[in-house]
C-alpha cells in the first residue's frame, strides 16, 4: 500500500469466519446392558432362571438424539424392568429420531434390537412309573407311597421330570440313567427306590445355578408261595 507521502507500506489483513456443520445421523443402538449387574449382553438371546428379576438398559447413539423405549412397556424409558420372568420371552428396543436437513425437508429413522429370553427351571418332584413283570403292571407312584410286589418279580422303574436343560438321573443303587431294572426281586432285596434328578443352568446374570429333586418309593415284597414266608 503506497500512503499520501508517497512511502511504501506493507500491511496484511486477515479476517475469520467460522461456520458450524452439525451432521445429523440416524440412530444406531450401541449396547444393551444390565445396570445392576454391571454386565454387557452381547448375544440376541440371554440365559435366566424362572423367577429372575431383569434390568436391561438400552443404550443409543444419534443425532439429534433419539427416543428410545421398549416396546409394550407402559413408560417411555431405555430401561427395560421385568419382575420375575416365568417364560421365554422376546424384548424389542427401539429408537428413532427425525432429522430436519437444510432444505428443510425432514426424515424419520428407526432402529431395532430384541433380546430373546431363555428361561432355564430345576426339576420339580420326579414322578415314577413302575412297570412290574410278568404281569406287566403299570404303577404311577403317588408322594412316597408304598409299591407291593411279588417276590420273583421284575420290576422296571422309569423316573421322569420336567426342567430346562433336560435332567439327568441316578438312583440310590449307584445306577445313573432315568430308568431302573430290579430282576427276581427277593425279600433281601432294596426296599426303597429313590430317584433324584439333577440339571446344570448356565445363567447370564447368576452363572452355574444347579437343579435337583427327588422322588422314591418304598416296594413291600410279599411271599409268592406261603411255605417260603415261615
Amino acid at each position: 500500500m503506497r500512503t499520501l507521502d508517497g512511502s511504501n507500506s506493507a500491511h496484511a489483513t486477515e479476517k475469520n469466519s467460522e461456520i458450524k456443520i452439525n451432521v445429523l445421523y440416524p440412530p444406531v443402538i450401541t449396547k444393551l446392558s444390565s445396570n445392576d449387574k454391571n454386565l454387557e449382553i452381547i448375544d440376541s438371546t440371554i440365559r435366566v432362571q424362572r423367577g429372575d428379576s431383569i434390568n436391561i438398559v438400552c443404550t443409543c447413539d444419534a443425532n439429534p438424539p433419539a427416543t428410545v423405549f421398549w416396546r409394550d412397556q407402559l413408560s417411555v424409558s431405555p430401561l427395560l424392568t421385568v419382575t420375575s420372568v416365568q417364560h421365554d420371552a422376546v424384548w424389542t428396543c427401539q429408537a428413532t429420531n427425525s432429522m430436519t436437513e437444510f432444505d428443510g425437508e425432514t426424515s424419520t429413522s428407526t432402529v431395532t434390537r430384541n433380546v430373546s429370553a431363555r428361561v432355564l427351571y430345576g426339576p420339580d418332584v420326579p414322578t415314577i412309573t413302575f412297570t412290574i413283570l410278568p404281569n406287566s403292571t403299570s404303577l404311577l407312584n403317588a408322594a412316597n407311597e408304598t409299591i407291593k410286589v411279588i417276590e420273583g418279580s421284575t420290576i422296571i422303574c422309569m423316573c421322569s421330570v420336567d426342567s430346562v436343560p433336560k435332567s439327568t438321573y441316578s438312583w440310590d443303587a449307584g445306577y445313573e440313567g432315568n430308568i431302573l431294572t430290579i430282576v427276581n426281586i427277593t425279600r433281601t432285596t432294596n426296599i426303597r427306590c429313590n430317584c433324584t434328578a439333577k440339571n446344570v443352568m448356565d445363567t447370564l446374570f447368576k452363572g452355574i445355578v444347579i437343579g435337583s429333586n427327588y422322588s422314591f418309593a418304598n416296594l413291600d415284597i410279599l411271599c409268592k408261595y406261603k411255605f417260603t414266608c415261615e
